[in-house]
């Protein structure tokens, strides 16, 4: 993901860390689509400096921020939560009847249910 502040596009730079930049992007700190070809990157996401997509957070991990620059905002999920899915803001809790380790895929049935 680049960007060129000229009209002319006559030099381009790589998007800021934390944001992404689609293509024809007018700012290295996009926040508007429409305008700016470009978004401040997702929450359950990361944006490396020069970003054209978002990274996503692996499965069992989640991240609540908007704007991170790094893997190190991925978050485990905590005990008695999961998260099956990549690039998620949240973990989802065990049932009543399950249970979990930290940094899950799922939860596991306890006792005879």
């Amino acid at each position: 993901g680049t960007y060129g502040a000229d009209v002319r596009r006559l030099e381009c730079r790589p998007c800021w860390a934390g944001y992404v930049c689609y293509g024809n992007t007018t700012r290295g700190d996009p926040t508007n689509l429409t305008m700016h070809r470009g978004v401040i990157c997702p929450a359950g996401h990361y944006c490396i400096n020069g970003s054209y997509a978002p990274t996503p957070c692996p499965r069992g991990t989640y991240n609540p921020q908007i704007g991170s620059v790094s893997s190190a905002v991925c978050l485990q999920c905590p005990r008695n939560s999961f998260n099956n899915l990549t690039g998620q803001p949240a973990c989802s809790p065990c049932g009543s009847s399950a249970v979990s380790t930290s940094d899950s895929f799922a939860c596991s049935c306890k006792g005879n249910n």
